[in-house]
């Protein structure tokens, strides 16, 4: 939203134009109150000062394609107090038009006085408060832009009485801004769209700030100089700059928490939404004569694709067979473990019995065959020792017989008739050789 550019130019604008009038007003010969047309060089500096804010303010708000024209009404203390403060004095003005003067425009004068101090305090009541009391009171709300109307047009009609160079009439121009800026002020209260109303504030607001702050603070400057200030007599000219002090908080409202206008809006002013969903893809197009020619049964592709799927299928079936496989092995497991139910009988109690007669019997036939395993080892090992001691035993004998055949051969080589002590003694001791080797 470009509502914060508008500060921008407006702030050193504002502060240019208030000490060029008080410069006028303290310095001058002529002073402040010498007319719009016989000011001289300051008085048309002023007036380029307020075209240049009413321009800047109506290109940029024109160039603000995002600010909402709806807004709700947030609590505005500072705002409220300087409203009600302008539909006080308003009373007041009312009050001294009954009594100085008895003709018909001062009357209705009075008259749309007393009925815009009423919607003004109404609006600076909700502006305090925390809630909006204007929207029951929606017709109430235009009334105050009336007023500006007819007090414009009754202070334009007084002037026409003096010399043009006699008075000021710069208070006519905060008079128009005045009424246009109470009228999109209202229109924001009662939350009606208008064209935009919260941008018309801004447009109307600030030429109505800078006009009246320099008038009011540059004739009050100038009458206190020459001790001609009278508060009743200048009742109307703070009238206004109590308005202005009240549009200068209720923009700085709208600045902080003017929102951005919702898809309908956007819709109704022509606006095109910018989209940050990803662009359309152009669409392919395909040509589709050659699928007559295209034979797929012969394709390499669909080929390998289908014995793919193939091999999945058996892939699966296997996978399905171990499944039932390991099923039925932990359904086997549990009835090794005693863990067989059976469904389906009705009579409960039977099924009890049996289940405890079934048990019994499992551990019977459970503990046969751990007997029968212990009896065939136990033979086993008996048939394994009776082996190795028939192994021993032929080898002691293979033994005696080789021991026997090596004695045998040395004694056959000899005479036992003709042998004599010491040959005995040779053969004992080659015989213990042998057995040794």
């Amino acid at each position: 939203m470009k509502l914060k550019l508008m500060w921008l130019p407006f702030i050193p604008l504002l502060v240019a134009g208030v000490l060029l009038r008080v410069y006028q007003a303290l310095f001058d010969p002529k002073g402040a109150d010498v007319g719009l047309v016989h000011g001289g060089a300051i008085t048309l500096g002023f007036a380029a000062i307020v075209i240049a804010v009413f321009v800047i303010t109506g290109i940029i708000s024109y160039t603000d394609k995002k600010t909402s024209a709806l807004y709700e009404i947030k609590r505005n203390p500072p705002a409220g107090i300087f409203v009600i403060v302008a539909g006080a004095l308003m009373f007041a003005d009312s009050a001294i038009s009954f009594t100085s003067g008895s003709d018909i425009l001062s009357i209705i004068d009075a008259i749309v006085t007393v009925v815009g101090a009423v919607a003004l305090i109404l609006m600076g009541i909700s502006s305090v408060g925390r809630s909006n009391k204007t929207k029951s009171a929606a017709g109430l709300m235009l009334v105050p832009a009336l007023w500006g109307i007819v007090r414009t047009f009754l202070t334009f009609v007084s002037d026409t009485t003096v010399a043009s160079e006699s008075r000021d009439m710069m208070d006519i121009v905060f008079m128009i801004f005045g009424a246009f800026f109470l009228f999109n002020c209202g229109m924001v209260y009662i939350n009606v769209k208008g064209k935009n109303a919260v941008k018309g504030c801004f447009v109307y607001g600030m030429p109505l700030i800078l006009v009246s702050f320099a008038y009011t603070i540059s004739h009050t400057i100038y009458q206190i100089k020459t001790d001609t200030f009278d508060f009743v007599a200048d009742i109307r000219t703070f009238e206004f700059f109590a308005i202005a002090l009240f549009a200068l908080f209720f923009l700085i409202e709208l600045t902080a928490n003017a929102t951005q206008r919702s898809k309908e809006e956007y819709e109704q002013a022509g606006v095109e939404i910018e989209s940050k969903s990803e662009p359309e893809r152009e669409e392919i197009q395909y040509d589709e004569s050659f699928l007559g020619e295209l034979s797929l049964e012969e394709d390499p592709l669909m080929i390998q694709a289908e014995k793919t799927m193939d091999s999945v299928k058996d892939d699966a079936d296997k996978i399905n067979e171990i499944k039932e496989l390991r099923e039925n092995l932990e359904e086997e497991e549990k009835i090794d473990d005693g863990e067989l139910t059976f469904v389906g009988d009705s009579n409960s109690d039977m099924s009890v019995e049996a289940e405890s007669d079934f048990d019994k019997d499992l551990g019977d036939i459970g503990s046969e065959p751990e007997q029968e395993d212990t009896t065939v080892q136990e033979d086993t090992e008996a048939q394994d020792s009776d082996v190795e001691e028939k192994v021993e035993l032929d080898k002691k004998e293979d033994k005696s017989e080789g021991e026997k055949t090596s004695a045998d051969s040395i004694l056959d080589n000899y005479d036992i008739s003709s042998i004599n002590l010491e040959e005995i003694d040779r053969l004992v001791k080659e015989l213990s050789e042998e057995e040794n080797k």
